[in-house]
């Protein structure tokens, strides 16, 4: 066997090494970034939500207009509207369907309207009654909207004027009581619980009802640690090569 023939074998056999370390290497992190993208989706569905709406009556925004849902402590849930576009309007009367748990849900434990330009209570901190008692457009749905629970901005100075306009937000938190965070995300997710919004003063001067939807999107983090992966697997393919 001649010298070079020796070497051949030598840089083969170093070649299959590092092949092997590659992908012994490359499997423990697709495992480490499998892992930690659980943990990211399971933090996710485990203290936030977020949900979009579908119109019911007038040209609803549903691109500006977003509601989270919260984990706090001391066994709240917190519900924030928030409206995000530059004209769509204000969200004025907000209303909760509670579904099968309308009976574990009375009164909210506290209304955080303290941003400038959002008025839903007064100086002792109660909250105005929805006006209509029940979000418009309810009974045309295929599965009825019926109001357990609904608030109004101040009608002094235009309700409009005091609802969520562009760029604000309100929070709504429950006491959950006889449920838990993660049976009441089961609930929105299937349209058990719905909220319900009446928006004015669009840009037309018309006004627009719409209802939570029963979709929860993916993190967004996820979908960045998704991409990542891919791109492991396409930097793996180029090495090989």
């Amino acid at each position: 066997m001649t010298a070079r023939t020796n070497r051949n074998i030598a840089m083969n056999d170093t070649a299959q090494v590092s092949t092997m370390d590659l992908d012994q290497g490359f499997v423990r992190i697709l495992a480490t970034a499998a892992l930690v993208a659980a943990l990211v989706l399971f933090a996710g569905q485990a203290r936030a939500a977020t949900f979009g709406f579908q119109a019911v009556e007038g040209l609803f925004p549903t691109d500006a207009i977003s509601l989270d849902v919260s984990q706090g402590a001391g066994g709240l849930a917190t519900f924030t509207l928030s409206n995000s576009g530059t004209d769509s309007g204000s969200i004025t009367a907000i209303y909760f369907d509670w579904g099968s748990l309308a009976s574990l849900f009375s009164n909210p434990a506290s209304i955080d309207d303290s941003l400038a330009g959002v008025d839903y209570t007064d100086n002792s901190g109660n909250w105005f009654a929805a006006t209509p008692s029940n979000m418009p457009g309810a009974a045309t749905l295929s599965n009825p909207f019926y109001a357990d629970f609904g608030i109004s901005p101040d009608k002094k100075g235009g309700v409009s004027g005091n609802g969520v306009g562009s760029g604000e937000y309100v929070s709504i938190s429950w006491a959950l009581g006889g449920t838990d965070y993660a049976s009441l995300l089961a609930a929105l997710g299937s349209g058990d619980v719905r909220v319900g919004l009446h928006v004015q003063s669009l840009s037309d001067g018309s006004s627009a009802t719409g209802v939570s939807t029963s979709a929860t999107p993916i993190p967004g983090a996820v979908w960045l640690l998704g991409s990542g992966l891919l791109g492991l697997v396409g930097l793996r393919s180029r090495i090989r090569r």
